[in-house]
């Protein structure tokens, strides 16, 4: 009989590997880059129509991934007897471990995005039009303080006596395809709006959810369980052999590819330059919703519920009730919205100071920062900038090369401050990255 309370992480950890990651949030130190091409993402009002005539790119041209957790590797790797010893080691004591995690539990966001096509064109004097397929998902997981607790140490019993309880545990996925076309154009001197339609095509979607979980070994091997507990999973990509009791997850097989999931959304911007170096800009990004063919699915209740079984599939039928009914549900997008703030030095237009923000409405997650850019050229502007989230301090630098008919920019941001004399970083991961290589056409110098 395997082990009736790890039966949920095994299901969780299964039904993240549909996931190919993504939907990562946008590099924010973006906006204070001249002469970006990708500037359109943050704010579709905010193509980059005085100086590129046209660009494209594929594959490696836009690369996006983003991480936040509220743990750091110090968590689970500790210095002990002149060496790193990873938290089930026996010689880590178990209060030692559990100290350092924040009494809210753990927390990981995982987003990952990838172009697959762009590109875009100059039409007329003043108006952009744009181009994207783009590969995005996302992974997030969630553990109470006392889940994690059932791990150390790692003496998992089926045995008539053993407890085991935790308050929550999560685990969340999808990935999906996005078609993006993006316009925009000047309405008035100086300012301009924008707007992006998209198109979203679902590949695959999990989710594995389970709190106030109290499990007593009434027998060996023969447990009393109670639980709320929820899962689904969204995909044509996977084929499960159907049991007596319902599925069996341990032995998955390829299905057939195929959307399983279909959505829309909008992007609106407006951005604003003045004639005196102040530059003000603002947009509403991921405006929709996207439904999701849940083809298999369960929800159950258990109050002192007797299980026993052979193998995980046998738990994970009992502690769901899986069914073999499938359902469509329609969820809302993460809206975001972006404000940015531009000047100009009058003794120098290469120089700027800026703030920006952004603020995810559903999630409550948030981004402020200030940001110094030097462009000397228009091959050429770099920046830093200094921020504060959800997740606490973050520094940023990002630069943009764009020599010849190529564009090549590449960024960072990173909460890491200390680091262990190993050269581990120590402290909660905030970090987003991106980077690109692509064709770009410049317009001629006015």
């Amino acid at each position: 009989m395997k082990r009736i309370v790890f039966s949920l992480t095994a299901a969780a950890l299964f039904t993240l590997l549909p996931s190919l990651r993504g939907n990562a949030q946008e590099l924010k130190s973006a906006y204070f880059l001249d002469d970006y091409v990708y500037k359109y993402e943050l704010n579709p009002a905010m193509h980059d129509a005085k100086n590129t005539m046209m660009f494209i790119g594929f594959g490696l041209n836009d690369i996006g991934i983003n991480a936040q957790t509220n743990l750091g590797v110090n968590n689970f790797l500790f210095p002990m007897d002149g060496q790193l010893l990873l938290f089930l080691n026996d010689k880590v004591p178990r209060e030692t471990f559990l100290a350092g995690i924040p009494e809210v539990g753990a927390k990981l966001n995982v987003d990952f995005s990838l172009s697959l096509l762009s590109f875009g064109f100059k039409v007329g004097k003043n108006a952009f039009l744009s181009f994207d397929t783009r590969l995005r998902s996302a992974v997030n997981l969630g553990m109470s303080k006392d889940f994690l607790a059932q791990i150390k140490p790692l003496e998992i019993s089926d045995r008539k006596g053993t407890h085991y309880e935790f308050q929550s545990m999560n685990a969340e996925t999808k990935a999906y395809l996005e078609q993006a076309i993006s316009a925009s154009f000047e309405v008035a001197k100086n300012l301009r709006l924008g707007f992006t339609l998209k198109g979203l095509f679902g590949l695959a979607a999990a989710k594995v959810h389970a709190d106030n979980l109290k499990v007593d070994f009434i027998e060996d091997e023969v447990a009393k369980a109670s639980a709320n507990t929820e899962m689904y999973l969204a995909t044509t990509l996977l084929a499960f052999p159907k049991t007596a009791d319902g599925y069996d997850f341990e032995h998955p097989g390829f299905g057939k590819v195929g959307i399983s999931g279909y959505g829309g959304a909008v992007d609106l911007g407006i951005s604003w330059e003045s004639d005196f170096g102040l530059d003000l800009s603002a947009a509403v990004l991921d405006l929709g919703a996207m439904m999701w063919n849940k083809n298999l699915y369960g929800q159950n209740v258990i109050k002192d519920q007797i299980m026993e079984g052979k193998n995980v599939t046998d738990y994970v039928n009992q502690v769901f009730a899986v069914q073999d009914a499938p359902m469509r549900n329609v969820g809302m997008l993460t809206t975001t919205v972006n404000a940015c703030a531009r000047y100009h030095m009058p003794f120098y237009k290469g120089l700027s100071v800026g703030l920006q923000g952004t603020y995810a409405i559903q999630t409550n997650r948030y981004d402020v920062r200030a940001g110094l850019t030097i462009s000397p050229a228009r091959w050429f502007s770099l920046t830093a900038n200094y921020g504060w989230t959800d997740y606490g301090g973050t520094f940023g630098a990002a630069m943009n090369l764009r020599p010849g008919p190529f564009t090549f920019f590449v960024g960072a941001e990173t909460c890491f401050y200390k680091f262990m004399p190993q050269g581990l970083p120590i402290g909660p991961l905030n970090t987003t990255a991106k980077l690109g290589v692509l064709i770009s056409v410049k317009t001629k110098k006015s």
